[in-house]
């Protein structure tokens, strides 16, 4: 009877965890809108960004909308860029591969950015999705165009057209699949705010953006925890056995 009671103790202990986790998963605020099915709803807009379903480049990663930033009209010039993106002209310069921004005097780009608050450390992704202009007489050639994502000032390099894997095209145009972008910092409680742009230095060019997630850093996920819950029973009767020999 000692043995159940033990038993049961740990495993509603486990349970208690479980709850816990989804619970704390829940308190993070998410980003406003973060798969774009309201709009542009919450997010503030610099240069060509329009909201749409699935434009020729494949099919959004969450819901039925993503945000599209291109720079084929519309598109902002590097100082009003940098100014909306609130980076550090010569840290954003040396993220997308260049000393010197005076340098992009003829580039421009296109970006989005919303301001947010967490009750906590948490972590932030997005999907992007890249997509290029062939080249009229070099299909290999790509047209320069770097992603970046800043988050409260500091820029990140998030992937160009001479690293992005093109694994679609239609004669015209090419682009890669959705990956999911992880490369920030854990954010601490508080306010912070995400921008995520797309420059170079001719038109043509541009990325798909969807799903922003923020989840609370370091909190077993609910799948990781029932896992857990499932196999507890296991693992109790095992070293039961163990003890019994």
């Amino acid at each position: 009877m000692q043995k159940i009671r033990r038993f049961v103790v740990v495993l509603l202990a486990a349970l208690g965890m479980l709850i816990a986790s989804e619970r704390q998963a829940r308190c993070a605020v998410l980003v406003a809108n973060p798969s774009f099915e309201t709009g542009v709803t919450s997010w503030t807009t610099t240069g060509n960004v329009f909201i749409g379903g699935n434009v020729g480049f494949g099919a959004p990663s969450q819901g039925s909308l993503q945000a599209i930033i291109d720079k084929e009209s519309a598109v902002a010039t590097i100082p009003t860029l940098v100014t909306f993106l609130g980076a550090d002209s010569v840290q954003l310069a040396s993220v997308i591969g260049d000393g010197d921004l005076s340098d992009l005097s003829e580039a421009f780009g296109s970006g989005i950015k919303q301001t947010f608050a967490v009750p906590g450390a948490t972590s932030l992704t997005f999907d992007y999705n890249l997509f290029t202009l062939l080249h009229p007489d070099n299909p290999l050639v790509n047209y320069p165009e770097t992603v970046v994502a800043v988050l409260d000032g500091t820029a990140y390099f998030v992937n160009d057209t001479d690293h992005a894997n093109f694994t679609h095209n239609n004669g015209v145009n090419q682009w890669s699949d959705y990956s999911t972008f992880t490369g920030l910092p854990t954010l601490g409680a508080g306010s912070h705010t995400i921008a995520v742009a797309t420059i170079g230095g001719i038109s043509g060019a541009g990325f798909q953006l969807d799903n922003f997630i923020v989840s609370a850093a370091g909190v077993p996920t609910p799948a990781s925890v029932w896992a857990g819950l499932v196999l507890l029973p296991l693992a109790y009767v095992s070293r039961r056995r163990l003890m019994n020999r």
